[in-house]
């Protein structure tokens, strides 16, 4: 699963990421770094909604959401949610 969202990454063209999982987890950061590392665009971890707040989504049009291994489906779908809610 890891190698599967990594390759999403690389073939991306949003413009920006979203890594849902623990800040402590190499996954997750992983996952913010290769987006980042390639295509030079914001990515952030983030382990909550509440991690988003105050956060300027100004400018974007479109983003990736994903997560680490070990992340809780609630967590990424709380996102999910928002963030469609936001874009309506």
């Amino acid at each position: 699963a890891t190698l599967k969202r990594q390759e999403a990454l690389l073939n991306s063209d949003a413009d920006m990421t979203i890594v849902v999982g623990d800040k402590s987890s190499s996954n997750s950061k992983k996952l913010k770094d290769i987006f980042e590392k390639k295509y030079n665009k914001p990515s952030i971890l983030v382990e909550s909604l509440i991690d988003l707040e105050g956060y300027d989504f100004n400018n974007i049009n479109s983003i990736n959401l994903t997560s680490g291994a070990s992340t809780p489906e609630y967590a990424l779908n709380e996102i999910y949610e928002y963030l469609k809610e936001m874009k309506k």
